[in-house]
């Protein structure tokens, strides 16, 4: 499926998680700032939705971004397998 560019799949609700393939593939290819991310733990899967450290509901993935017009991803061509 062609990606529409309206950010829709990453807002609210979405299913957020990296796999250890994806983990793999992301040092292999040196991208240490996904990495320390997803180490981090600043946001996490609370069971039915993504949340913040701190307890807060994210409504969209944090590497979703827009450029005023359409929704692009920060890290579309790695992105984890879910996505």
């Amino acid at each position: 499926m062609k990606c529409l560019r309206c950010g829709v799949c990453c807002h609210a609700d979405m299913i957020m998680y990296a796999t250890p393939d994806d983990m793999r593939r992301w040092e292999i290819e040196g991208r240490s700032d996904i990495l320390a991310h997803v180490n981090s733990r600043m946001t996490v899967w609370g069971g039915d939705r993504v949340v913040t450290a701190g307890g807060t509901h994210l409504t969209s993935c944090t590497f979703l971004n827009t450029d005023g017009e359409e929704f692009f991803c920060e890290i579309y061509s790695t992105r984890p397998i879910v996505c």
